[in-house]
């Protein structure tokens, strides 16, 4: 059949108790949904599943799944699961040509037919499906470009500009919507771009890496020497419409996006060569997006994007590296879940991720687990060579190391794991393991722990709330003199009817004094928090509570302040929520006990 051609697959066979040692898995072609909510960040589904598809990748799953866990560095792999995408992307391309236009999907045809090379480069672009969903004609043309294909195509402009999916964007000289002619022709062994548009003709420079004033290419940055790598700064709104980016945001420009990233790189690609040259294989763009509200660096990666990765300005050359590990680790997952299934979840958001607010389902915190793996990696390579921030690194990898730990060691044994996903899952538990055995400075650790603790203790908080159903004899009990009934604490809680303000205060005062920037203060009990002076902490907190029942920052504050050999401490700890919440309760009754006393009557259940 003429047009765009894709071989036959095979039938698949479910993995049954073993794992079939070859298992042709089909490529899926179904378009798969955007992430919601805000950000859209690498949000999934709560089981995907490989789909049928027009063209087949044979694998070895049981081989897939162990370089996926265990080989960061694997550049095979990620060159296998960029194929995959390409494959997956030239059947929704496919589709969405035949639907929109004949002609488009004519010389897509042609040019899969003539150069075939061209039309892979094109595959590769995490944008390109997002523009033929808008608009097949200017990915046509830039098909046509790339291979030198002569053609002339009719365009309908997008307020007189046509985008050309990784290479740049026409201006052309009126504005508007009315169909242009935009034309192919070979000139020199070069493709001659010209459009005749209303107001004149335009011709592209025979050198598209060169602007004008009817032609903006994207910027590209090629850096590396041991991992050599070219990744374009997309600007041109074609991957931004994906990430909830304000119309008025102005980034840093090109250049210093050049030497941030140039910087970075240099690091990663000394520290850990294996692993650049892991991702080298597989980017294709950085997509500049803001900070988050707090002033932190945010990062996503979208499904459907392998190759791109979102983020916003890094402020030093760690954060680059750690940014691009972190959300390549995503996009390889994310790429490998088309090609395997490993858990079948029913989706509820019930997990524990300490690297989140909200609770995850098991998808969802597989992702966190395989992403903060790679950054314990980073920084435990970094913390070898850190220097006068070798405290930094020491903390982030103690950090990072043990909540991954336990995020993977808690749904080890989850029944939802499919037979691919439970071999998968034991491998990250081996991978953190043999990182959990490496010695950690003491001062380090701790630093650690209290991050880790407040991570608990805000998540419980914000999540969480005392049950409707056991307050009104909690209140009767504390104002009879009784002890509350013998149960345990968080069964007297219920989860949040909506996710409560708890901020991350503490953290950023922890960061400060990893940065040497935290100044006691006598009324600021989150910096004395951050300094280690729990005493004076403590009795701001309490006074805070007093002031206000609902300050929720003040309770995970005072509940990350009590003394070790306080029974307060517990309850505290175990169920902020139920504390905090019997406060409340109480408070309507006109009674604001001490809030310590109140915890420690808690230490009874």
């Amino acid at each position: 059949m003429p047009g765009l051609q894709a071989r036959r697959c095979l039938r698949r066979r479910p993995l049954r108790a073993a794992i079939p040692p070859r298992h042709r898995i089909p490529q899926p072609v179904g378009v798969l949904r955007r992430p919601d909510g805000l950000p859209r960040s690498c949000r999934r589904p709560a089981a995907r599943r490989p789909d049928r598809g027009a063209k087949g990748i044979v694998v070895d799953v049981e081989t897939l799944v162990a370089r996926l866990a265990t080989a960061p560095e694997d550049v095979d792999l990620v060159e296998l699961l960029g194929r995959a995408q390409a494959g997956k992307r030239l059947a929704q391309l496919a589709m969405l040509a035949k639907k929109q236009s004949a002609e488009y999907f004519s010389l897509l045809s042609r040019v899969q037919a003539t150069a075939p090379a061209a039309l892979r480069t094109l595959l590769l672009e995490p944008g390109i499906v997002t523009a033929a969903r808008r608009d097949t004609g200017p990915v046509a043309l830039t098909a046509a470009v790339l291979g030198s294909v002569s053609a002339s195509v009719t365009i309908r402009p997008d307020s007189g500009m046509i985008r050309l999916p990784g290479l740049g964007t026409i201006s052309l000289p009126e504005p508007g919507a009315d169909p242009v002619v935009c034309a192919v022709r070979e000139r020199d062994g070069r493709p001659e771009v010209t459009v005749d548009a209303a107001g004149g003709t335009v011709t592209l420079p025979a050198d598209l890496a060169v602007a004008t004033a009817e032609w903006l290419p994207l910027r590209r940055i090629t850096t590396g020497t041991v991992a050599p790598v070219t990744v374009t700064v997309a600007t041109d709104g074609l991957l931004g419409d994906l990430y909830p980016v304000p119309a008025d945001f102005r980034g840093p420009d090109a250049d210093e996006w050049t030497r941030a990233f140039e910087t970075g790189w240099r690091l990663l690609e000394s520290e850990r060569p294996g692993h650049a040259a892991a991702i080298a294989a597989g980017l294709r763009a950085i997509v500049p997006v803001p900070p988050h509200p707090d002033g932190n660096v945010a990062s996503c990666t979208i499904e459907g994007t392998f190759g791109a990765v979102y983020l916003s300005f890094p402020p030093d050359p760690e954060t680059l590296g750690v940014t691009l590990v972190h959300e390549f680790q995503h996009g390889k997952l994310s790429a490998a879940l088309d090609l395997v299934e490993l858990y079948v979840d029913d989706g509820a958001a019930t997990r524990y991720a300490p690297w989140r607010h909200d609770p995850r389902p098991l998808g969802a915190l597989l992702q966190g687990v395989y992403a903060h793996l790679g950054v314990a990696q980073f920084w435990d390579s970094h913390r070898e060579v850190a220097a006068e921030r070798a405290l930094r690194a020491h903390v982030e990898f103690s950090r990072w190391r043990d909540a991954t730990w336990q995020a993977c060691h808690g749904v080890l044994d989850d029944a939802a794991f499919t037979p691919a996903g439970r071999a998968f899952i034991t491998a990250l538990a081996a991978e953190l393991d043999a990182l959990k055995a490496r010695p950690v400075p003491g001062a380090a650790s701790d630093l650690a722990d209290r991050m880790a603790a407040d991570a608990v203790v805000s998540w419980r908080l914000r999540n969480f709330d005392l049950d409707p159903a056991a307050a009104l004899g909690l209140v009767d009990a504390w104002h009879a003199l009784r002890p509350p009934s013998r149960t345990a604490l968080r069964t007297l809680a219920a989860p949040a009817a909506r996710p409560r303000a708890v901020s991350d205060i503490r953290q950023r005062m922890l960061h400060r004094r990893l940065a040497g920037t935290l100044s006691p203060s006598a009324h600021d009990a989150d910096a004395l928090w951050g300094l280690g002076d729990y005493a004076r902490a403590r009795k701001v907190y309490c006074d805070r509570i007093r002031c206000d029942v609902g300050d929720l920052d003040a309770w995970a504050g005072l509940a990350l302040s009590v003394a070790a050999d306080d029974p307060a401490r517990g309850p505290l700890r175990t169920a902020p929520e139920v504390i905090a919440g019997t406060y409340r309760e109480l408070a309507r009754t006109g009674d604001r006990p001490d809030p310590l006393r109140l915890s420690g009557w808690f230490a009874a259940c």
